[in-house]
């Protein structure tokens, strides 16, 4: 059994505030992907809704995700938030099937 986190960030920005949000959720990108456990982050823009952002984490563990969250870097996108952030859903996933 392994102990790899594997979630979903959707993020729907404000309206007018794409642009800023996409700018934000960019600039964290080679910063998260560059910190200790971080497996996979990658960001998506729903087709059709460009307000819509699903980003895709997986992570070693959860306390790697964790000590993710608590960087100086993260807070002050967390803090940042309400500004272009209307809503947003994590939905952590299982694993039921692998790849050979």
């Amino acid at each position: 059994m392994t102990d790899e986190l594997v979630f979903t960030v959707t993020i729907i920005a404000r309206s007018g505030k794409v642009s800023e949000l996409k700018s934000k959720v960019l600039s964290l990108l080679e910063f998260i992907r560059q910190s200790s456990g971080c497996l996979q982050y990658d960001i998506y823009q729903e087709k059709g809704r460009t307000d819509v952002f699903v980003v895709f984490e997986r992570w070693e563990s959860r306390a790697h995700w964790l000590n993710n969250m608590e960087t100086e870097v993260f807070k002050a996108f967390l803090e940042e938030n309400p500004k272009y952030v209307a809503d947003f859903e994590i939905k952590e996933l299982q694993r039921i099937s692998f790849s050979s």
